[in-house]
């Protein structure tokens, strides 16, 4: 996988903690996502967090309605938070 493939994944979900929590992404939640989603292809945590790093400092300079656009052209399914059911049974 190739840095602009980390890089693109890394801005997505970038744009969607930014989006929820008020036009600021938070770095560390950022990399748990990226690598949570990566690390099937066998990408390494060293390879994604520099690459997170440079993504989100990119993304808290836009501003909120900015973020929340691209990520509409982006991601639109990342717009919506999702809820998860949790089963008690």
């Amino acid at each position: 996988m190739s840095g602009q493939d980390i890089q693109m994944v890394a801005r997505k979900y970038a744009l969607q903690n930014a989006v929820l929590f008020n036009g600021k992404a938070n770095e560390k939640a950022v990399a748990g996502k990226v690598i949570a989603a990566l690390k099937k292809d066998g990408v390494t945590p060293a390879e994604i967090l520099p690459i997170v790093s440079e993504v989100v400092a990119q993304i808290n300079r836009i501003s909120a309605a900015d973020q929340r656009a691209e990520l509409a052209t982006l991601a639109p399914e990342l717009l919506q938070k999702e809820k998860k059911d949790k089963d008690f049974s």
